[in-house]
């Protein structure tokens, strides 16, 4: 597997760019709900992919969830507790911003 080409922490959340996959690694497990192709509906996860693929890649989207299975092993995560998709887009230009709010309150009625 290549060396990522991003590897940043955004929180407790960590998140890479290896082999056209953009990995957002959780700091435990989470319930998550989703209509990702692969690990969708409601889940215990601690990874999240999306993993880029050519037009006309017909390999990856004629057996989503098989190709999304073997994404998740390539990159050394248990695909029990992984949630995956797919994109066009190039995944080696993410970016990412985080926001802290001090207190949240309530909106006044």
């Amino acid at each position: 597997m290549n060396e990522p080409q991003a590897s940043r922490a955004l929180g407790p959340w960590r998140w890479s760019v290896r082999d056209r996959t953009l990995a957002v690694v959780l700091p435990a497990r989470y319930d998550a709900l989703g209509w990702a192709p692969f690990g969708g509906g409601f889940r215990r996860i601690n990874q999240i992919l999306n993993h880029q693929v050519a037009l006309g890649d017909r390999a990856a989207t004629e057996a989503l969830a098989a190709h999304l299975r073997r994404v998740a092993g390539r990159a050394g995560f248990d695909p029990r507790h992984t949630a995956a998709m797919m994109t066009g887009a190039d995944v080696s230009r993410v970016a990412a911003a985080r926001a802290i709010a001090r207190a949240i309150r309530r909106p006044a009625r």
